[in-house]
């Protein structure tokens, strides 16, 4: 006969996995009374109480069985779809990191409702195309996410987007995805600094040289992300643009901006943002003739030199290296 500790274990363990439990069954399986289930049960829910578990067994009349409900913090199968596809959709992961975090996800859905989200996901999985770094990347970040709430510094030795080594001393201070890569954001002796986390090589804790770097969950990262739609910084400035596309394709990426002007027979409106400058430029660039920076004069300088470099590029005419200001 198992005793109780084994019995609850039993219990909780098919809970989790959405087996309904009849406590006729469960007494007959373990060749005791349901008096002894009832007690098992109830002794789970008052663990689940003391430890501020949002679980509850609970008796289903209609199944006549025990189930795991967990309120509003357990993710049911719509929700469970939609990480799936965002997840597909940012290919930031490596394909084995990936396809183990999608069947966790699958997993939490109901047994009878995972082969309909299998099937419509199924053929995504398949052809998931990651980036080219193919680097395993969720224990790098779970790493520098208990760094930072520790207020650590560490050396990082890092490769830059020109292949260059370098190692540096920095505090970390908040990590952030965008544009299919996490970053991480830290203090380096130059200032704020970006690092993407699949150019990390490598990192070693600094010893311990005097009060720690202070708490980085403090950092304002959602008041960051307002003014960076791509990830690098330079300075916060206020820009002003005429553009041509759709509104929604500059209001939705730059969270700041706002209409200013609008001239509907040219299809034009003019739009204000306060944002990064390198971040801006590179969105801006992205756009090709349908945006025109008009202030302030210093970028939209930066930005005409950078234009004129491209066309030179392509006429072959481009004496020299082109700048890269971002």
């Amino acid at each position: 006969m198992a005793n109780s500790a084994y019995r609850q274990v039993y219990i909780l363990l098919h809970l989790l996995r959405h087996v309904p439990l009849n406590k006729q069954q469960l007494a007959k399986h373990f060749g005791v009374t349901e008096r002894s289930i009832q007690r098992d049960i109830s002794q789970l829910n008052a663990l689940f109480d003391h430890e501020e578990v949002a679980y509850a067994a609970q008796y289903n009349q209609r199944t006549h069985a025990f189930e795991l409900n967990s309120g509003e913090s357990e993710l049911n199968s719509a929700q469970v779809v939609v990480l799936v596809k965002i997840l597909l959709a940012s290919r930031a992961l490596n394909a084995d990191e990936a396809k183990a975090l999608i069947a966790n996800l699958v997993q939490t859905a109901l047994p009878s409702e995972r082969r309909v989200i299998n099937r419509v996901i199924q053929n995504e999985v398949f052809n998931y195309l990651p980036l080219h770094h193919d680097r395993p990347l969720t224990g790098l970040v779970w790493q520098f996410s208990l760094i930072i709430t520790r207020g650590q510094s560490v050396t990082l030795s890092y490769r830059s987007r020109n292949d260059k080594a370098s190692q540096v001393v920095v505090a970390p201070k908040a990590i952030l995805f965008s544009e299919h890569y996490f970053y991480l954001i830290a203090v380096a002796e130059s200032g704020e600094r970006f690092y993407r986390f699949d150019r990390i090589q490598d990192y070693k804790l600094r010893p311990e040289d005097g009060q720690p770097n202070g708490y980085a969950g403090r950092y304002p990262e959602g008041e960051l992300r307002r003014y960076l739609p791509i990830m690098a910084a330079g300075p916060r400035v206020t820009v002003t643009f005429d553009f041509w596309g759709r509104p929604d394709a500059a209001l939705d990426w730059l969270p700041t901006a706002t209409l200013i002007d609008q001239d509907e027979p040219a299809g034009r409106v003019t739009v204000q943002a306060t944002v990064y400058a390198e971040a801006f430029k590179a969105w801006l660039l992205s756009q090709g003739n349908m945006a025109h920076l008009l202030t302030p004069p210093d970028l939209v300088a930066e930005v005409s030199r950078t234009v004129l470099e491209m066309a030179a590029l392509y006429q072959g005419t481009l004496v020299g290296r082109p700048h890269f200001d971002i």
